[in-house]
């Protein structure tokens, strides 16, 4: 009967232990999963200050539905070889 108390013990400890690692385990990977996630947020460009001014302008333009006059900014803007 000892041994089977001891064996119950062990397995309790042995299982409780997975438990505690698993759990610790778990808690690196969703730090790992939430650096991927700043990276990804970080890797992004800002657009120039003239870009910004000509989208604005665009924008406006749409709004007031003057789309030929948009169409051509937005022909401006895409044949900058640099955005």
């Amino acid at each position: 009967m000892k041994r089977m108390d001891r064996f119950m013990s062990k397995l309790i400890v042995a299982v409780l232990t997975g438990t505690m690692l698993l759990g610790v385990a778990g808690g690196a990977f969703a730090q790992l999963q939430e650096k991927k996630k700043e990276k990804k947020t970080k890797e992004t460009v800002a657009m120039s200050q003239q870009v910004y001014e000509k989208l604005t302008e665009i924008q406006e333009l749409v709004e007031a539905k003057d789309y030929a006059s948009a169409q051509v900014l937005i022909d401006e803007v895409k044949g900058r070889k640099s955005l």
